[in-house]
């Protein structure tokens, strides 16, 4: 089974650095048109299904880019972004100037291993589970040769990599940040 991840389209919060995690923020003028180019891009990739996290930046990314292929858009929760907690809607910059939301930036980012949620956030392991699960179902309720385009965000498509590949969580930012609207190809 192929798997295309697509990166949501920028959002006002993405130019100002905010932490965006379950916060519903939709994509501004700049993110539908990374989309239109994205469903432009990707005509020719021969997607049969598009399922998208329920977050309306990466929904919206979705259903543009879904449009050339004439395919509608499934919507599952397990492909939300994972939960910043009290970290969502601060400004990365912003946090040198409080220690916990700076140590708890830099574990996030730069070593994942010693991340601790803050507030009601996620762990890196709950984003593993959630990822695993819904690998797990894909592969009961899909064909081995279907091509499935699924529209989410920065660490929720770097979990399903590191679900699928079985990778340490050290390794979690390794390869860097996807770019809003860049695609990875995955063989699960």
């Amino acid at each position: 089974m192929k798997l295309y991840l697509l990166r949501h389209g920028e959002t006002d919060w993405n130019k100002e650095w905010k932490l965006q995690g379950f916060s519903d923020i939709p994509l501004n003028e700049k993110g539908i048109a990374q989309a239109r180019e994205a469903a432009k891009r990707y005509a020719d990739l021969p997607f049969d299904v598009v399922i998208s996290s329920p977050l309306q930046r990466a929904l919206n990314t979705a259903r543009i880019v879904a449009e050339p292929h004439g395919l509608s858009v499934e919507s599952d929760s397990r492909l939300r972004e994972i939960c910043l907690g009290d970290l969502e809607g601060k400004r990365i910059v912003d946090s040198d100037c409080n220690p916990l939301l700076k140590e708890a930036r830099k574990n996030f980012f730069e070593h994942p291993e010693l991340y601790i949620p803050t507030g009601n956030g996620e762990s890196f392991e709950d984003l593993d589970k959630r990822c695993r699960e819904f690998l797990d179902d894909l592969k009961k309720r899909y064909d081995d040769k279907c091509c499935i385009l699924i529209s989410g965000h920065g660490a929720l498509c770097k979990g399903i990599v590191r679900a699928a590949k079985s990778l340490p969580v050290e390794d979690f930012w390794k390869s860097g940040l996807q770019d809003n609207c860049g695609l990875v190809e995955l063989d699960v």
